[in-house]
């Protein structure tokens, strides 16, 4: 297993020869948190699912959740 930077996969995916449209943090800040995060009850669930959404276009934020996704073309 591999703890990627976003930095250093968005370099990764160029120095293979792909251009990268996206680079996201799938959990965002409640990656870490997965406990915490299932004992919430719904409203306070919600608005941690909202935090999420409204982070997950943050270069930053990428770097603090637990897996990534890249959307790459040739």
């Amino acid at each position: 297993m591999h703890l990627f930077r976003a930095g250093e996969l968005r370099r990764l995916l160029q120095r293979a020869g792909l251009t990268v449209h996206t680079l996201t943090g799938l959990e965002s800040v409640v990656s870490q948190r997965r406990d915490e995060f299932d004992v919430l009850d719904d409203h306070h669930r919600a608005a941690l699912r909202e935090t999420v959404e409204a982070l997950r276009g943050d270069p930053g934020v990428a770097d603090l959740s637990g897996h990534m996704l890249a959307v790459a073309t040739a």
